[in-house]
């Protein structure tokens, strides 16, 4: 069983849930321990987190409700996949050689 499933995301959005009041709070001294270890590198991304993390506690964003649909072993679907076309930022892997042929 992985870290990720189905089970998993409907237990840490019931957590979520019952705790909506310190969300904020604790998104906040997260981030701001971030921002202290990366030296500010990370500041930006951090702000827009500890946001929508205080929006979410006051109670201005519901949870999201697909979290969790999903099928039950875990695979996504194919509305779950990014399209071709957007891009990635990562390179692709490397593509690997054949296999050698066997031995006659």
């Amino acid at each position: 069983m992985g870290l990720v499933n189905a089970r998993n995301l409907r237990k840490a959005k019931a957590l979520l849930e019952q705790n909506r009041h310190k969300v904020g709070d604790i998104v906040g001294k997260a981030t701001e321990k971030l921002d202290q270890v990366s030296g500010g590198k990370t500041a930006n991304l951090s702000k827009k987190a500890e946001d929508a993390a205080r929006k979410y506690s006051a109670g201005g964003a519901p949870a999201p409700e697909d979290i969790g649909s999903g099928p039950a072993d875990g695979r996504a679907e194919a509305a779950d996949v990014a399209p071709e076309s957007a891009e990635s930022p990562l390179p692709p892997p490397p593509l690997r050689p054949p296999p050698p042929p066997p031995p006659a």
